[in-house]
């Protein structure tokens, strides 16, 4: 469970998974305590984020390599 409370601070669960932690934390202390324990330690993290823009073309040069992969054929 460790790794979902790290994935629970960093905002990576989906929508379902986010909810059974919320529900699991409102009646389990330990978790909280483990969750407070993670929360001071990403803490520092914060000031490194940032947003960064993808690259032009990005998508489109993804979504050819995935359409060649599946195809069995080297991306151009």
């Amino acid at each position: 469970m460790r790794d979902k409370l790290v994935e629970y601070l960093l905002g990576s669960l989906e929508i379902e998974e986010t909810v059974r932690v919320d529900q699991a934390l409102r009646i389990d202390f330990e978790m909280r305590s483990q969750l407070e324990v993670l929360s001071l330690a990403l803490a520092p993290l914060e000031a490194l984020r940032k947003d960064v823009d993808a690259p032009d073309g990005l998508a489109s040069r993804t979504c050819q390599r995935l359409r060649a992969a599946r195809q069995g054929q080297q991306p151009a």
